[in-house]
């Protein structure tokens, strides 16, 4: 029994080098994965503050890209006693007297600026519109752990990193500018992921209508909707907008006239008005608007235009009737109703039968004697002319002679 006992405990227990072995097994793997924490704790505070730095220079460049108080905006980095760096704007650059520093940010920790090296400083600004800059980049480090962030000319904000991974979810500015009477959506800034893409629609006000669209500086077809397709790098949009314009073309017939004439252009929602006027002996005959007659009073007014359109005027010469009659025993000729032309002339000759003469011409009512042609000269009105005959006087002596006989 007794050894067995022994045995037992043999099989249970350890020996003092199996104890040591194992004790200087945990403590390897204890530092090791201190150092490991270590590192990653390292890593993620340095990507954090990389990304805070890459988020502050897009809001930078956000602000030049919308053109807040006309101004540049930019980044000062420091490396002195204590590394930071501002954000500001300015007319120029940092130097400028003028330059206004909206924010002061520490970086944190054990965290440094290796660029800009020692006791120097960089500057990072952005063009107002464009958002462009000056390529450049800073680096930061905390005990060999370092990030780089870097602006391309054409604005990119990028992370590199030397800890062995790139930070993700890269963004680029869309700025949207327009001028009045229009509007562009999404407006302002707008953050687009890496190989995105973004939508814009382009809204004219009432009457107003796309003038120009311009993508990067670059001017492109005038439209209502633009699209920005895999996104890799900043961009710009803008739009301007101009009033509707209509032509409304005004023609006319011979012998009148209609003002204004020809091709006049007008606002949308502005009026014009026509004086049509015939010449003399004419009048107005028809107006045409859009191909359909309006009647044929002046003037005419297009109200609220919002359309182009067209007028014709068309004249016609004035005419007249002379109704001419007679009495029996004899004759007026033309006979009958004549119609004549403004201006015109017409004689009449009236003739009495073989024993009668002439006993009266009548024009319009009123005698005029009893010549024969009567002419209306210079026609302006209708007219009437009758003509009446009675039996010679020598005639009556014959006839009563004869009836003594």
């Amino acid at each position: 029994m007794e050894k067995m006992k022994q045995r037992f405990f043999h099989a249970k227990g350890f020996t003092l080098l199996e104890t040591i072995l194992v004790f200087s097994v945990l403590a390897i793997i204890s530092v090791a994965a201190s150092g490991f924490y270590m590192n990653y704790s390292k890593g993620v505070e340095i990507n954090t503050t990389a990304q805070t730095i890459s988020e502050d220079l897009k809001q930078m460049q956000s602000k030049s890209m919308t053109g807040d108080s006309g101004l540049k905006w930019g980044a000062h980095f420091v490396n002195g006693a204590s590394d930071y760096y501002e954000l500001f704007s300015t007319p120029t650059d940092y130097s400028d007297s003028s330059k206004v520093v909206i924010s002061t940010s520490y970086l944190p920790g054990s965290i440094t600026f290796t660029d800009p090296g020692d006791s120097s400083s960089k500057d990072i600004i952005f063009n107002k519109i464009t958002g462009t800059a000056s390529a450049s980049s800073v680096t930061i480090t905390s005990n060999g752990v370092s990030q780089t962030i870097s602006v391309a000319s054409m604005g990119t904000v990028a992370i590199g990193s030397s800890y062995g991974n790139t930070i993700t979810g890269a963004s680029y500015n869309i700025a949207a500018i327009t001028g009045s009477n229009g509007t562009i959506s999404p407006s302002g800034v707008t953050v687009v992921a890496s190989g995105g893409s973004q939508v814009y629609s382009i809204t004219p006000a009432t009457g107003y209508g796309v003038a120009t669209l311009t993508v990067d500086g670059t001017y492109v077809t005038p439209s209502t909707s633009y699209t920005f397709s895999n996104v890799t790098a900043p961009h710009t949009i803008s739009a301007t907008f101009s009033v509707l314009t209509y032509t409304l073309t005004a023609t006319q017939s011979s012998n009148g006239t209609i003002s204004p004439s020809g091709v006049t252009t007008k606002n949308y929602g502005e009026s014009q008005a026509y004086t049509i006027t015939p010449n003399t002996g004419y009048y107005v005959s028809a107006i045409t608007v859009d191909g359909s007659g309006v009647g044929t009073s002046s003037p005419y007014t297009f109200s609220n235009i919002i359309a182009n359109h067209t007028i014709t005027a068309t004249f016609t010469m004035y005419t007249y009737t002379i109704t001419a009659t007679q009495s029996s025993n004899g004759t007026i000729s033309p006979s009958g109703v004549t119609t004549k032309n403004y201006g015109d002339s017409q004689a009449y000759t009236i003739t009495a039968n073989s024993g009668y003469i002439i006993t009266a011409i009548t024009v319009d009512g009123s005698g005029v004697g009893t010549s024969s042609p009567y002419t209306f000269s210079n026609i302006i009105a209708n007219h009437t002319i009758t003509a009446t005959f009675v039996i010679a006087s020598e005639n009556l002596k014959v006839l009563v002679v004869g009836g003594g006989g």
